[in-house]
């Protein structure tokens, strides 16, 4: 199978990862077609009831029949009379209130030609900056009419033939509508001579039915005591009559459609006023699900219009392990029989008994992970036409059992920012939040520059040979970039090469584990080291030999004694490590190994090639390059340098990192030879962060992180390249973040529940904590414990044992909460860069996207040179230094002389119950015996940052006994 990234992709599959090619039935025709006029379909159920269609993708991606260019906005398509329909938004240059332009295009169908244009003007001020992209809403299509709703409340009624206006009416002006902070997001309904749309009135006139071909106020319903929310009503048959289902920010509520009169109303309450996905229905259960207050299951009566609840989620927290069923944001759930399956808060694909609430089961392979995950849900026959915020179309069925993954496919690189925000928590993240439309045979998708037609018709891919017209742009840019790419691939024998292995020594570093933060990562020799790479399954296993060799013992792991063996595996979304004959599994680090196989010089050229990729050629190095520039798995562009002489010289990236954020990272291909009538590099030296050695002093010294000095094998094609992933590896997820409270003495506790701990300590009108490890998924659960533990006391003090990455990697999280850092002084110009609230464009933070005041004037620090003391009347922490240490400078040790406890980090981490310690302590927990043999402190208990608490007399017999 070829390697695709552009093009296709298919593995992601909790149960099975398909490999399958293109299936024989796809040369059946179309035997039925239908519009798709308005949200989510024909009947706004997302079910899409076109036959002939394909039952897996082709391996070289959708025929794209065209692509038209439109500006901003998150409302997709409506396809009806051999029309599309879509809305886009355009600011007015130099608008200081974000005044500008929403347009409606009327597209023919089958070619794409622009038909007509309508535009209206659009103040988009009162809409959240983050926001302000444009209409949120499709158009709504009834015969001869089209219905939009701009995002700043304008309802317009169009010729559908013409696209003349038939009449307008401004919801601001009108009825004194207020627009919500993200704009007016609600669906215009046809129902009857009914146009039924939800309009924000004062003082009643939540909802309004109109006459739709007038546009004549016919009746009005709900007073303005809540905000409207963003839910699109629908109408259902339920209890012998036709009922308005309209999900507002304090209640599901039932009406005439007719009339407006209130059938049956149920409260709700929800945050934000964030009621955003869509009500619901199948036979008797109707539900709504919100991000922190879960979902409700209503059953609806079989007699009259009336429902009861039926069950409703108890929690009221975001975070996935707080949830207790399903918390969708912008997803709207699906029900299949009896049970019910969704996208929860934070990308976690759930699936859930409707008859109880009972979650079943839990997937990550639908989704990538993060906060406001997003996918829309389209029934065609069994299964499911799956479109993810990534971009990527999946055919997928859910069951009880789990989740059925069939295969996958990009369609539309997500390209919609929020202007610095995007859900208001990721800066400048790109997503996909238009809902695409599946319209006689094919697929209708838009992001924030174009919209696109691709066939999903099974005889459009009968004969997969001939050339197509694939997902890729047809610039200037792609055309010279692919030239490029061709040449390279055939000086590097790429163009034929499904496999690679080669072999070498040379060093590795210790990222983020640098002795002082001035100095580069620690270096460990490499003594062997071969990886084999098949690039048709993503799959690649690293087999490497470590010792300490030649360099020096300092930093963190060092230092290693005798020799270390270590491989590192991925296949697909599946990763694991093996130690000896153990199977680690790893699913958190699936995704950087799969980007890693890309950043190699084949496996870029084989990215590029599938992808719509582009170039720009600048002089370097005393010659003329091309750098040429492609998106891969969905969110991480990699830029690769080819010389003149057709080889890849350089490749880069940036990776997410919990402590600097978007992280430099980038290999360097050098000395390339001739090995078997192709080029192949003998040398390979990579980076991870970006050391800007011109600055003096350097405070953040880390950056070489790998290097093969000497490349002494290369194989191409070999045997067995593709990995078999384990049971145990298959089944595995990231665990969700867990804190486990155990109680040290009266006001002081330890938080524990994962890899690294966090001591919390209560004082009279505040709290502190010592360390900030790991996250800030991590370092907000400790903080939500740390609220129960001690009401309405605030997080004054944050105290960091040192600088290491793993240890560092929730500071930033306390300084939003507005704690003070303590720290060693040699740590404090290194913090202050950390600390930096610029732009996180891949997984940002809190600190990024709404940095507080009290960073911009410097309040954040109190630092330590050998002593420092913590505390109030009723109690005292020491904090000391730890001298000759050779892990890290600057490390702190917290002592309590009232309750006799240390809490020490990396100095003596305590073995695992049934476990012995290590026959000779380390360097590190010799110097820490002396340490408090120095200080003088009187201790009963150690607790450790990593591990569980023991008594001073068993590490005093430890160190002693092994000496």
């Amino acid at each position: 199978m070829a390697f695709h990234v552009g093009d296709k992709r298919r593995f992601r599959n909790r149960f099975s990862l398909s490999v399958c090619v293109i299936a024989v039935g796809l040369t059946t025709a179309s035997l039925r077609a239908e519009d798709w006029p308005q949200w989510r379909g024909v009947h706004r159920d997302g079910v899409w009831t076109d036959t002939g269609v394909v039952e897996r993708f082709p391996d070289r991606g959708l025929q794209v029949t065209w692509r038209v260019p439109i500006r901003g906005g998150f409302a997709g398509p409506a396809v009806a009379g051999g029309r599309v329909f879509v809305l886009d938004y355009e600011e007015t240059p130099g608008s200081r209130t974000m005044d500008g332009t929403e347009r409606l295009l009327a597209l023919d169908e089958e070619t794409g030609a622009v038909l007509w244009t309508q535009t209206w003007p659009a103040a988009y001020r009162n809409i959240s900056w983050k926001f302000a992209n444009g209409p949120r809403t499709p158009p709504t299509v009834d015969g001869d009419r089209v219905y939009v709703l701009g995002a700043a409340g304008m309802i317009s009624c169009l010729d559908a033939e013409t696209g003349e206006v038939v009449w307008q009416v401004d919801t601001a002006a009108e009825y004194g509508a207020t627009v919500p902070v993200y704009g007016v997001s609600h669906a215009p309904l046809v129902e009857g001579d009914v146009l039924i749309v939800v309009v924000g009135g004062e003082p009643d006139a939540k909802v309004v039915g109109f006459d739709k071909a007038t546009g004549e106020e016919l009746w009005r319903a709900l007073e303005m005591t809540s905000e409207t929310g963003y839910s699109s009503p629908i109408v259902i048959d339920a209890g012998g009559a036709r009922q308005l289902i309209f999900w507002h920010a304090t209640a599901l509520v039932s009406l005439n459609p007719e009339t407006g009169e209130t059938y049956w109303e149920q409260a709700f309450r929800n945050t934000g006023g964030l009621s955003i996905g869509t009500p619901v229905h199948s036979g008797r259960y109707l539900l709504i699900s919100q991000f922190r207050t879960g979902s409700m299951m209503m059953l609806l009566d079989n007699d009259r219009p009336a429902a009861r609840m039926l069950w409703k989620g108890q929690s009221r927290s975001e975070l996935p392990h707080l949830t207790d069923g399903l918390h969708a944001m912008m997803s709207t759930p699906i029900i299949i029989d009896d049970y019910l399956y969704g996208v929860d808060s934070y990308g976690e694909l759930r699936g859930l008994d409707a008859t109880t609430g009972e979650r079943l089961w839990q997937s990550d392979a639908l989704t990538r992970p993060g906060r406001f995950g997003t996918a829309y849900f389209v029934r065609n026959g069994d299964r499911y036409f799956v479109t993810t915020d990534a971009g990527e179309l999946v055919i997928a069925r859910f069951t009880p059992e789990g989740y059925e993954e069939i295969d996958r496919t990009p369609l539309l690189e997500p390209t919609l920012h929020t202007r610095g925000g995007a859900s208001g928590r990721w800066s400048d993240r790109t997503v996909l939040w238009a809902h695409p439309a599946f319209a006689n045979g094919h697929v209708v998708a838009r992001n924030g520059r174009e919209i696109i037609r691709a066939s999903l018709v099974a005889a459009d891919y009968a004969d997969d040979i001939a050339p197509v017209h694939v997902l890729t742009a047809g610039s200037g840019a792609a055309q010279d970039a692919r030239a490029v790419l061709e040449a390279a691939a055939d000086t590097m024998g790429v163009t034929d090469m499904t496999s690679l292995q080669y072999s070498g020594t040379g060093w590795i570093g210790g990222v983020g584990q640098n002795y002082a933060p001035g100095q580069d990562w620690p270096r460990f020799e490499l003594v062997s080291y071969t990886r084999t790479i098949d690039f048709g399954t993503y799959s690649s296993k690293e087999e490497m030999v470590i010792r300490q060799g030649r360099y020096a013992a300092r930093g963190g792991g060092a230092p290693i004694r005798g020799e270390r063996r270590r491989s590192v595996l991925v296949s697909g979304t599946r990763a694991w490590d093996i130690e000896g004959d153990r199977v680690i599994p790893m699913p958190a680090a699936s995704e950087r190994r799969m980007l890693e196989i890309l950043l190699t010089p084949q496996g870029f050229l084989k990215g590029a090639l599938s992808s719509n990729a582009t170039a720009v050629t600048r002089n370097e190095d005393g010659g003329r390059v091309t750098v040429v520039s492609f998106i891969a798995l969905g969110r991480y562009r990699v830029n690769g340098t080819i010389t003149e002489d057709n080889v890849v010289r350089r490749v880069q990236t940036w990776l997410p990192n919990p402590v600097v954020g978007d992280m430099y990272y980038e290999t360097v291909y050098t000395e390339y030879e001739d090995v078997g009538g192709v080029q192949f590099p003998m040398r390979w030296h990579q980076h991870q962060d970006f050391d800007d050695g011109a600055h003096q002093p350097n405070v953040s010294g880390g950056t070489h992180a790998f290097g093969l000095d000497i490349v002494t094998d290369v194989r191409i094609n070999v045997d067995g390249a593709a990995l078999t992933v384990p049971d145990a590896v298959r089944s595995a997820t990231v665990p969700p973040v867990r804190v486990e409270t155990e109680q040290l003495a009266d006001g002081v506790w330890l938080l524990g529940g994962g890899s690294h701990n966090s001591v919390v300590v209560e004082f009279r009108d505040h709290v502190a904590v010592i360390e900030a490890p790991l996250n800030e998924a991590r370092s907000l659960a400790v903080i939500e414990e740390v609220r129960g533990l001690a009401p309405d006391k605030p997080i004054r003090f944050i105290v960091t044992t040192h600088h290491h990455w793993d240890h560092l990697g929730g500071l930033r999280t306390y300084v939003h909460e507005g704690a003070t850092v303590i720290t060693h002084a040699g740590n404090r110009a290194y913090y202050q860069e950390v600390l930096r609230a610029r732009p996180w464009l891949l997984d940002p933070d809190r600190l990024s996207l709404s940095p507080p005041e009290e960073w911009s004037e410097g309040y954040i620090f109190e630092t330590v040179g050998e002593k420092y003391i913590l505390g109030d009347e009723g109690r005292t922490v020491e904090l000391h230094h730890v001298q000759g240490l050779n892990h890290v400078a600057g490390m702190l040790i917290a002592y309590f002389p009232k309750e006799k406890l240390v809490v020490e980090a990396d100095l003596y981490t305590p073995p695992p119950p049934g476990d012995q310690s290590p026959r000779t302590p380390s360097a590190s927990s010799r110097t820490f015996y002396e340490n408090l043999q120095r200080l003088e402190l009187d201790v009963e208990t150690i607790v450790p940052i990593h591990g569980r608490p023991l008594s001073m007399s068993a590490f005093v017999e430890f160190v002693t006994r092994a000496r």
